[in-house]
């Protein structure tokens, strides 16, 4: 009887592991994601810039 109490304690660890393991992987995910998005915005702003400044020197 105590056998089977450890092997339920063990596969609840094993079982513990994983989810850590998965939830530890999405947010490194969404980190990763969300990095990604602002380095996105930062091309965008610095491409809308240039267009900005090639503008204003075009009017000069």
């Amino acid at each position: 009887m105590q056998e089977t109490s450890v092997a339920g304690k063990e596969m609840k660890v094993v079982e513990f592991s994983k989810i850590k393991e998965t939830m530890e992987k999405e947010r490194e995910f969404e980190e990763t994601t969300e990095k990604d998005a602002r380095e996105q915005e930062k091309m965008r702003n610095v491409f809308t810039n240039q267009h900005v400044f090639e503008d204003l020197i075009t009017k000069f």
